[in-house]
């Protein structure tokens, strides 16, 4: 959504054909640059379904249901990981301890 919708096509295309060519076999998973909700709009989840993609993800906070995965596939949750988590914070994040804790209006890193 930061650049032309119509660059932002022509990028989606040719990123997509030229992975596939480079490892050799077809990708059906997409992630939104940036990931946030102003990073992708209607239109460009559309074109990603045209594009031959069967998912997508963003980097909105999660998780989610399965049932509400196989209801929008073009907009899955992912947790954020950094190389600088420690694996402590890696386990709490899986396991969604940050959610909890914004939840109940403690915050988390």
């Amino acid at each position: 959504t930061r650049i032309p919708f119509e660059r932002a096509v022509d990028e989606l295309k040719l990123s997509k054909t030229r992975i596939e060519k480079e490892i050799n076999q077809e990708i059906d998973s997409f992630a939104y640059p940036n990931g946030q909700p102003g990073d992708f709009d209607i239109k460009i989840v559309d074109q990603i379904k045209k594009s031959g993609f069967r998912s997508a993800f963003t980097l909105i906070s999660g998780p989610q249901s399965y049932k509400s995965v196989l209801r929008n596939p073009y907009q899955i949750r992912r947790i954020f990981l950094s190389h600088k988590d420690s694996f402590p914070k890696f386990v709490s994040k899986v396991h969604g301890l940050p959610r909890v804790l914004e939840y109940l209006g403690g915050g988390a890193e």
